[in-house]
């Protein structure tokens, strides 16, 4: 997957947050330390860099780090006592029951597949806020609040709504999502010539944080979402004639 060039959106004595784009990842791998990723990036001219949260490789969207050890402190209370906000947008196989809801699921990792997580009575508490921007026959526009942080949530909540993210791998239908997976019998495949998939990572998108700074006042932000979800968005219109 192609990246997109790391936009600074904030910045400040003690924040910077940006705008990453999907296939890049937070902080180094664990096995592969020459892999690309935005701590790497970033600490070339902010060597004092700390991380403060993140989000999935193929998710888009915004991150902070903090410039230094107390606004690193200052954060971490801020999530620990639920007062960031982090809101998503995600693009969806199917439509919610109900216009607005939450989703209370306890999550943990699968004990059968390392890095996969499962919901679980005995797990992690996890709990999401789900709106619905816009909707087409089998399809929604999500917008999703969370007061918990855990791995993968959005992504195992959406799916345990019957609402999987187009093109999740791991917990959606299937890798990539198709012109011809929308239109199906419609379409009218090109002979000799491979279909280009609409887009290939998770449709999930970091839209919104806000938070306070150490004096007290919010900081926020937002990032609207990258080229590859807004064709699909575009595409989902025009196939519904929205």
């Amino acid at each position: 997957m192609r990246s997109r060039k790391t936009e600074i959106v904030f910045e400040d004595n003690n924040f910077i947050i940006v705008n990453k784009p999907p296939g890049l990842l937070v902080i180094p791998d664990r096995f592969d330390h020459d892999a690309a990723n935005l701590y790497h990036q970033l600490q070339s001219k902010h060597p004092e860099l700390l991380l403060v949260h993140r989000i999935d490789k193929f998710t888009s969207g915004l991150v902070c780090f903090a410039k230094n050890e107390k606004a690193q402190k200052h954060f971490t209370e801020l999530l620990m006592s639920n007062k960031v906000e982090k809101i998503y947008h995600a693009l969806c196989h199917n439509v919610p029951r109900t216009e607005s809801g939450t989703i209370d699921i306890y999550l943990k990792e699968d004990p059968s597949k390392k890095g996969k997580i499962i919901a679980a009575k005995k797990g992690k508490k996890a709990i999401s806020h789900f709106k619905v921007l816009k909707s087409w026959e089998r399809f929604s526009l999500l917008e999703i609040k969370i007061e918990t942080g855990r791995t993968h949530q959005i992504r195992v909540h959406l799916k345990n709504i019957n609402c999987p993210i187009i093109a999740d791998e791991k917990y959606g239908i299937s890798s990539a999502f198709y012109l011809s997976q929308l239109k199906r019998k419609k379409y009218k495949h090109k002979k000799n010539v491979e279909e280009r998939p609409l887009i290939y990572r998770q449709a999930l998108h970091a839209f919104r944080l806000k938070f306070k700074d150490l004096s007290g006042k919010f900081i926020e932000v937002t990032s609207d979402v990258p080229k590859d979800m807004r064709a699909l968005k575009n595409q989902l219109d025009k196939f519904y004639e929205i």
